[in-house]
């Protein structure tokens, strides 16, 4: 569980609210996105937890310099 919970930072907009609902309402149970920074990379990447394992999927890795991700298609 490294890095920060993705979907707990602080939105500035009612647009921004809408699509971390959105997303939130489409993750499965036990899981949450996570955000990951290092030095030159910034890491992305769901986290669910069960009773027996913990599984992670990579959704994506960018360079510092390009600091958005892309969640357009969301809706």
């Amino acid at each position: 569980m490294i890095g920060f919970d993705f979907l707990a930072q602080t939105v500035n907009t009612v647009e921004e609210q809408r699509q971390v609902n959105i997303i939130k309402a489409k993750l499965a149970k036990n899981t949450s996105i996570r955000q990951y920074n290092d030095k030159d990379h910034i890491v992305l990447y769901t986290l669910t937890t069960t009773a027996k394992s913990k599984d992670v999927s990579l959704l994506s890795i960018k360079h510092q310099q390009k600091m958005a991700f892309d969640l357009g298609g969301i809706d």
